[in-house]
């Protein structure tokens, strides 16, 4: 008896949206009508969505990457990663190369981790700089000296 009720109120009884005029008798055309004509839609994909906040979600997930140093925001990771490498400064590890914000990291990082690696030092001829790989030498003097030669 509930299952002909349920039908007779879903087959008998107008469904009305409340953003328009439109009528129907079916749940299923009007969620459809809603998602047709009322839906969010991303202005960057065209992807469809039933609330702002689900396309406030959407956006977030896939189209907001923003410079971790500036704030900048980018509609897709690879630009964001291209103006990382082209704008900012990279701040490395001398003993693992792990990419980090600002020296003060960087040092952090090396105190903590490569504590034992720091008793070993290479002195640069040049400049009198010291770096504690053999390998951080080399890149120093490439890239700092490579021209003075």
């Amino acid at each position: 008896m509930r299952r002909s009720l349920d039908q007779h109120l879903e087959d008998q009884h107008e469904k009305f949206c409340e953003q328009c005029d439109f009528k129907c008798f079916s749940q299923e055309k009007l969620d459809v009508h809603y998602y047709d004509d009322h839906s969010y839609v991303c202005e960057i994909c065209e992807q469809k969505y039933y609330s702002q906040q689900q396309l406030d979600a959407h956006h977030f997930e896939q189209h907001s990457h923003t410079c971790n140093q500036c704030g900048k925001e980018f509609t897709t990771l690879e630009a964001k990663v291209q103006h990382e490498q082209d704008s900012h400064e990279q701040f490395l590890c001398s003993f693992c190369n792990k990419e980090f914000e600002n020296s003060d990291q960087v040092e952090q990082h090396e105190a903590d981790v490569h504590e034992e690696e720091f008793e070993k030092e290479f002195k640069c001829e040049k400049c009198k700089k010291i770096l504690y790989t053999e390998q951080a030498l080399l890149q120093h003097t490439e890239d700092k000296h490579a021209l003075e030669d």
